[in-house]
């Protein structure tokens, strides 16, 4: 957690007692409301899932718990249970083939530097490692999650410690050793990554830098294990590895500032978000970073042999796009979370903040989507970025409606594109200003029918008829989107979408039976539909 996130938070507790419910944008449901009491508080980190049990963390009371998809909590381990454990575990946890569960504490431990932790299917709490201070040559203050190779060694980073007291990049063996595979310097490198790490097919691991660089807005990196002939030009030697920056963020309209973990599609593109940069305009009151803006969602690519395409800023042999920028209002700001990818190259996150109308800290943060555009443009309720659409999926409220508020932690999928996700205030459960926090589900979108009807059936040859497309859907009616309408190949049209009835009216030249198909393309939160009727048409 950044100390500008923490600030954050603080300022924005301020406003939860005066909190309105905005409307509702997709299904959400509340799972779980935190009381504060043995259940835990406070969950920072996202969710990891297997099957229909969700595992998290939270920070006060600190606990490791489980729940269920139909929202029964376990509390599987509390820290503080045994001697000099570790404490404020706020990064989301790992899970092995057999069910134990991974993770680091930030404080706490034999040294109070933090922990590496392991929790067994059973709730036995093992602590692996004890950070340490040694005038920061060893990492201290983990704060990053961890990740497996294909052996067991886990991997994470620290902000702090390193050779040049600028964070580090160190791996977890399975004969318990902790070894620093690289020490950043603060320089063009990168510094104080905060983020976790992720593995492409080939072993190299990539992750982000809150600051340094070229621009001092921080990196997005590569560390490939090294070869016999040492590390190649434009890398930096680490411990048996070589660190590449493989784009430095400017601060500007490309993002700055990165606090999130990466994640690769098929064809190894990077996808992240920064939690500052954008639009220079989004500043809000008590906003004291140095860097302006409200955060960006982002894409790295390689660079093609012709070079980065207009629009796209050139890295180090690759090609960053800002693919959408936070506006600061309905679609949020501050996103501090990593995203989920679905198999359809959609992705998903959180933002903070944001969520209202104006700009900044109004809202209590949202969900949402960033899909490539497809061929018919971004559509109704879409946000158009560069070649993608964002979608507010749904706002949170702040309010007594237990739906909580400050999202810092990603989303994780199910198998039918379900979201879930941890909020790390809000909810029933009130403390003096402010509630527990939440684990919630924002589901896939909701299946919609499209029933047909006609004014006149039968009908005679050059008479007008008007049909009607009526949308039902068990969560809400959409309203303001497009029905398309045909009899035919050339006899088409098209009505808009008035509290979930849509109207065309047409005749017919020829003496016949037709079907009449009214099509709704879906949105965000509703499936795609079609409806049909048999219009008879007879001569005059």
């Amino acid at each position: 957690m950044t100390k500008q996130t923490l600030n954050h938070f603080a300022l924005a507790v301020l406003g939860l007692l005066l909190a309105t419910a905005l409307p509702l944008q997709a299904q959400y449901t509340t799972l779980y409301n935190f009381t504060g009491g043995s259940d835990g508080g406070f969950p920072y980190a996202g969710l990891i899932r297997n099957g229909s049990t969700l595992y998290g963390t939270t920070t006060s009371p600190a606990t490791v718990f489980q729940t269920t998809t139909a929202g029964v909590e376990k509390v599987l381990y509390t820290f503080g249970t045994n001697p000099n454990d570790g404490s404020n575990p706020v990064a989301s946890l790992v899970r092995d083939s057999a069910g134990n569960l991974y993770g680091t504490t930030e404080f706490g431990g034999d040294n109070s530097y933090g922990t590496i932790f392991e929790v067994s299917k059973k709730g036995a709490e093992t602590i692996l490692d004890n950070f340490f201070y040694d005038a920061g040559l060893a990492p201290f203050y983990p704060v990053s999650s961890l990740v497996f190779d294909g052996t067991g060694n886990l991997y994470g980073t620290t902000q702090n410690g390193g050779a040049y007291y600028s964070g580090t990049v160190y791996e977890y063996t399975t004969g318990g050793s902790l070894v620093v595979l690289y020490s950043f310097t603060e320089g063009t490198d990168g510094g104080e990554p905060l983020a976790g790490l992720v593995f492409d097919s080939s072993g190299n691991l990539y992750g982000t830098t809150l600051t340094a660089g070229a621009n001092d807005y921080g990196v997005v990196f590569e560390l490939s294990p090294e070869p016999a002939s040492g590390c190649p030009a434009g890398s930096n030697t680490g411990n048996g590895w070589c660190e590449t920056a493989l784009y430095s963020f400017t601060g500007g309209a490309d993002g700055g500032n990165s606090v999130a973990p990466l994640v690769l599609d098929t064809t190894g593109n990077l996808y992240g978000t920064t939690e500052f940069g954008g639009i220079a305009s989004c500043v809000t009151p008590g906003n004291n970073s140095p860097t302006p803006g409200c955060g960006v969602v982002f894409e790295l690519s390689p660079a093609p042999a012709s070079g980065c395409a207009a629009g796209t800023y050139p890295g180090n042999g690759w090609c960053e796009t800002p693919i959408y920028t936070l506006s600061g209002g309905a679609d949020g700001s501050y996103p501090v979370a990593g995203l989920a990818i679905d198999s359809a190259k959609n992705l998903f996150g959180t933002t903070e903040y944001g969520g209202g109308m104006l700009q900044g800290y109004n809202g209590f943060g949202t969900v949402f989507e960033v899909s490539p555009e497809p061929a018919s443009g971004c559509g109704f309720g879409g946000n158009v970025g560069i070649n993608w659409c964002e979608t507010p999926l749904y706002a949170f409220s702040g309010s007594a409606t237990g739906d909580g508020a400050y999202p810092l932690g990603g989303i994780v999928l199910d198998t039918k594109d379900n979201l879930y996700g941890t909020t790390s205030a809000g909810g029933l459960e009130a403390s003096p200003t402010y509630g527990y926090g939440t684990v919630f589900t924002v589901s896939a979108p909701a299946t919609a029918a499209v029933i047909m009807g006609s004014s006149q059936n039968p009908a005679t040859v050059g008479q007008s008829v008007t049909f009607t497309a009526t949308i039902t859907s068990k969560f809400s009616i959409p309203n303001g989107e497009t029905i398309t309408f045909s009899a035919g190949a050339n006899q088409t049209g098209t009505g808009y979408i008035t509290n979930g009835v849509a109207t065309w009216t047409t005749s017919f030249s020829k003496a016949k039976t037709y079907t009449v198909k009214g099509t709704y393309a879906g949105d965000a939160f509703h499936k795609a539909a079609h409806g049909t009727v048999k219009e008879v048409v007879d001569a005059d």
